[in-house]
């Protein structure tokens, strides 16, 4: 009876964790995350902190160096990449901060 119970248990679990139609999964794509990190932390130490360029890039510096960024300071936003991938980050406020697109 118990072993039933368990089997039950143990196939609705899997029920429950089967991906459903259009969901995207979560690839654990490295990159993708060193080049948000890497946005949204420019992004908040310049228009945040409000800190200069050269402080901003000593303080996110990164080692190995693999992200090109770019600050656009009209739009309040840092582009990042790192080997491909691709991130932004905007400056929403002062309350909110810088969000990853």
């Amino acid at each position: 009876m118990r072993a039933a119970r368990v089997l039950v248990l143990v196939v609705l679990g899997l029920v429950g964790c089967q991906q459903k139609e259009g969901d995207r999964p979560y690839d654990n794509n490295v990159l993708e995350l060193l080049a948000g990190y890497y946005a949204k932390s420019h992004c908040s130490c310049r228009f945040v902190l409000q800190q200069t360029a050269t402080y901003c890039d000593n303080w996110v510096k990164q080692d190995p160096a693999i992200t090109l960024f770019n600050v656009d300071t009209e739009a309040q936003t840092v582009e990042a990449v790192a080997l491909g991938a691709r991130r932004v980050a905007r400056f929403k406020s002062t309350r909110l901060g810088c969000v990853v697109e």
